[in-house]
C-alpha cells in the first residue's frame, strides 16, 4: 500500500470514527435526545423559530366573540458545560423580536397588539445517574430554575407588552433513554412551577395577578440516524396544566382561568457540518390545544372561552461543541 494511499484511509477513519464511537458512548451524540457533554466540554445552540398560531373566542353563554391569530418571531440561546462526564450546567434565554396579535371581532373592526423582548433565563442542572457503561439504559434526573428577570407588561393599542412570565418559575423531572449504533430513544416526565406572577397594565397604571400553579409534562423523542452525517429527530409531548385564580384590581375583577392541555409532535431534520462538533438542524412542531375557559368571574361578563386553537412552529438551530 502506497504512502498516500494510507494517509487517505487514516484521513477519512478520523472523519468517520467521531460518529461511530459516539454511537456505542451512551448517548454522546450531538443532537441526539440523550446528549450530555463530556468532562470539560462547553457546547451551545443557537436556535430561530417562527410561529403562527389562531383560534376562536367564545363568551360564557356560548356565542362567539372573535377570531384571532398571533404570528411569534424567536431567537434562543443556550450553553452548557460538563462539569464531569456525568454532570452538566446550563444556562438558557430567549429574546423575541416580534410577537402581533390580530383579534377580529364578529360584527367589529380589527385592532392589533404587539410584544417584544426578553423571556427570563433558565438555569439548568442534568446528573445522569446511569448509563450503559454501568446499566440497561440512561438514567438522567434534571432541574431547572428560572429567576423573575424582566418586567411582565401587557400590550394594548397604544402600548407595546413584553415577554417575560412576571414571576418565576421551576421544574424537575427524569428521564429514561437507550441508545443503539443507529438509533436513541428518551422518554421524559417533569413537574413545573409556575410562580406568583406581576403583569403591569400601562393604561391602569396597576398590576394583574396570577396566582402559582404546578403543570406536569410527558415526553418522547427519537432519532433515527440514516447516514454517518444525517440523522432525523421525531417526537411527542403533552403538557398537562392546571387551573389559577386571577386578580385585576384596576377593574375590581377576578376569575378563575383554566389553561387548558398542550399537545405537541415535532420533527427535526439534521447534519453534522463537522462530525460530532458542529451540527445544523431544521425543524417543525406543531402544537393542539384543548379548551381554555375563564369562569366565576367577577364581574360575569369576564367569562369567556378560547377553542380551535392551533399553533404551527417552522425554525432552524446549530448546535456546536466550543472546545
Amino acid at each position: 500500500m502506497t504512502t498516500r494511499r494510507m494517509a487517505a484511509l487514516l484521513a477519512t477513519a478520523i472523519a468517520i470514527v467521531p460518529l461511530h464511537a459516539y454511537a456505542q458512548d451512551w448517548g454522546r451524540i450531538l443532537s441526539d435526545p440523550n446528549y450530555l457533554p463530556l468532562t470539560g466540554e462547553f457546547d451551545g445552540t443557537t436556535g430561530f423559530t417562527y410561529g403562527m398560531t389562531k383560534g376562536d373566542v367564545f363568551d360564557g353563554t356560548g356565542t362567539q366573540l372573535d377570531t384571532f391569530s398571533v404570528h411569534t418571531s424567536t431567537i434562543s440561546q443556550k450553553f452548557e458545560y460538563g462539569v464531569t462526564d456525568d454532570f452538566t450546567l446550563g444556562l438558557g434565554m430567549a429574546y423575541d423580536p416580534m410577537v402581533h396579535r390580530t383579534v377580529h371581532p364578529l360584527g367589529g373592526f380589527s385592532r392589533t397588539a404587539d410584544k417584544s423582548g426578553f423571556s427570563d433565563p433558565s438555569i439548568e442542572a442534568t446528573y445522569r445517574v446511569m448509563d450503559e457503561r454501568n446499566g440497561p439504559m440512561i438514567l438522567d434526573l434534571f432541574a431547572s430554575y428560572s429567576p423573575d428577570l424582566f418586567r411582565a407588561q401587557l400590550a394594548d393599542a397604544n402600548d407595546d407588552g413584553t415577554v417575560a412570565r412576571g414571576g418565576q418559575a421551576a421544574s424537575m423531572g427524569l428521564a429514561l433513554g437507550r441508545e443503539w449504533p443507529g438509533f436513541g430513544i428518551r422518554g421524559s416526565a417533569a413537574a413545573d412551577w409556575v410562580g406568583k406572577r406581576s403583569i403591569t397594565d400601562p393604561l391602569m397604571g396597576t398590576a394583574m395577578h396570577d396566582n402559582s400553579a404546578w403543570n406536569y409534562d410527558l415526553a418522547l423523542d427519537t432519532q433515527a440516524r440514516l447516514t454517518e452525517r444525517a440523522s432525523v429527530n421525531v417526537g411527542a409531548g403533552y403538557l398537562f396544566r392546571q387551573n389559577y385564580t386571577v386578580d385585576d384590581p384596576a377593574s375590581a375583577a377576578s376569575w378563575t382561568t383554566h389553561p387548558g392541555d398542550v399537545g405537541n409532535v415535532h420533527v427535526a431534520l439534521n447534519y453534522h457540518f463537522v462530525p460530532n462538533r458542529v451540527v445544523g438542524s431544521l425543524t417543525y412542531q406543531y402544537n393542539g390545544y384543548n379548551h381554555s375557559s375563564n369562569t366565576n368571574a367577577t364581574p360575569p361578563s369576564f367569562d369567556n372561552e378560547t377553542r380551535n386553537q392551533t399553533e404551527n412552529v417552522i425554525g432552524a438551530r446549530l448546535a456546536y461543541v466550543l472546545n
